[in-house]
């Protein structure tokens, strides 16, 4: 019997049209979608020159407060059938409008912080309601949206730009296409990764391995997989998270703030954790961390394929009724190597982000107060650290026994004296 995540994979990618990040099209609309891509186009140079955001509102009000929407409701409809890329673009010009249109300025303004209810023109928000419900995610911003369906891609499927931006100015435009760019290409590595699982799933859990052959198959895969993620993650640090740099002064106050949502009941907005690639991982090896809310914000093909990650958990890394006895030992320290990717990208990621966080009040996730930057990372990392321990524990097997201890998780009490030290270093070294 296959493993279901081996069984959906196929019909996922092609509910996506083979590709993940889908292939969005912004070219080749109907007459009743191309007012929104027009108004994108304006919407920096407006939210740059007026800076006020009653009036940039009120800009956006008025433009589209002739618009009869029954056609465009009626072309999405049409195109709801399946895959379509024309959809993918709309939903990614509709975010970037509504964001715009909640915060109203760049940088973002307290006051516009202190709103918890809004009500959007019509025109943006019924079609960006009926793509939401198409798609299967909550009403707010999405990384999905935002990012992962706004890339111009070539013939050969290579990354070229990104459609739609919030900043007119080109020195920092030009960092906001580097930013989601870096972002689509960690995600670009989706379907490789994905793939390797899939081979690594073929070949059964626990009593259906039934030859050594196929622990060292897997063995293999989970290798393979750990050089994929290192690879996709590595461009991150390399190239966006590099202290001072100009980056480090612009992310917060001219991205960061205006891909949060604020507005209850879902106020969260769109964050590099809901990057496709780390959920996947994360169902994989069993981190707690991809599971609820979290997963609220994929659409609904995301969520089957991560619901079947879910089952069928409980022989995935052991080895039962081979003779072999380092076999068990072999496959969990491939297991723990790639947890150990993603935990210590983790760990330094939160680390790098404490100057980029000091230039705003609030990031994409809420309100942070500089001031307790340092205490708020230290429990982070430890949340962190102790989800990831189910990783361990799972395979019955210790690793603080193997040679290699700098790899081992580190116990609590240590965690937590290393992170204040490294978090106080960042902080008062900047």
């Amino acid at each position: 019997m296959q493993h279901p995540f081996v069984s959906y994979l196929p019909e996922f990618l092609d509910s996506f049209g083979g590709h993940y990040p889908p292939r969005a099209d912004f070219d080749n609309w109907p007459e009743s979608f191309r007012p929104y891509m027009a108004a994108c186009d304006e919407m920096p140079e407006r939210l740059s020159t007026l800076n006020d955001m009653a009036k940039f509102r009120h800009w956006l009000e008025e433009r589209f407060s002739e618009v009869d929407i029954t056609e465009t409701e009626k072309e999405i409809t049409a195109r709801s059938g399946g895959f379509n890329p024309q959809l993918l673009g709309l939903l990614s010009c509709l975010a970037h409008l509504l964001h715009a249109y909640r915060w109203g300025t760049l940088p973002v303004t307290d006051e516009a912080r202190t709103i918890t209810d809004m009500t959007f023109p019509e025109a943006l928000w019924k079609p960006y309601m009926q793509l939401n419900a198409y798609f299967g995610f909550g009403y707010m911003g999405t990384t999905f949206a935002i990012i992962t369906c706004n890339g111009i891609f070539d013939k050969d499927g290579n990354l070229q730009g990104i459609r739609c931006y919030w900043n007119y100015s080109a020195e920092i435009k030009r960092h906001e296409e580097m930013v989601k760019m870096i972002a689509m290409k960690v995600d670009m590595s989706f379907v490789k990764f994905a793939r390797i699982l899939f081979h690594y799933l073929q070949l059964g859990n626990g009593t259906l391995r039934d030859h050594e052959s196929h622990v060292e198959e897997q063995i293999w895969a989970l290798d393979e997989a750990k050089k994929c993620l290192k690879n996709a993650l590595k461009v991150i640090h390399s190239k966006l998270m590099t202290p001072g740099t100009e980056l480090e002064r612009l992310f917060a106050p001219y991205f960061q703030d205006i891909l949060g949502w604020g507005i209850p009941p879902t106020d969260i907005g769109s964050t590099a954790a809901d990057l496709f690639i780390l959920h996947i991982l994360s169902a994989f090896l069993g981190i707690k961390a991809s599971h609820d809310s979290a997963r609220e914000k994929l659409p609904a093909t995301c969520k089957k394929l991560l619901s079947c990650l879910d089952v069928a958990r409980e022989d995935r890394f052991k080895v039962i009724g081979l003779s072999h006895p380092g076999m068990q030992l072999r496959l969990s320290k491939a297991k723990k190597g790639l947890a150990n990717v993603y935990y210590h990208f983790l760990m330094g990621h939160r680390k790098r982000i404490i100057p980029y966080m000091k230039y705003s009040r609030a990031g994409a996730s809420g309100l942070i107060n500089p001031e307790n930057i340092v205490a708020d990372s230290q429990a982070y990392m430890l949340k962190r650290a102790l989800d990831f321990t189910s990783v361990e524990e799972e395979c019955n097997v210790s690793m603080i026994t193997e040679s290699n201890l700098s790899q081992s998780w580190w116990p609590e009490w240590l965690i937590i004296l290393a992170a204040t030290l490294c978090l106080l270093a960042a902080v008062y070294s900047t």
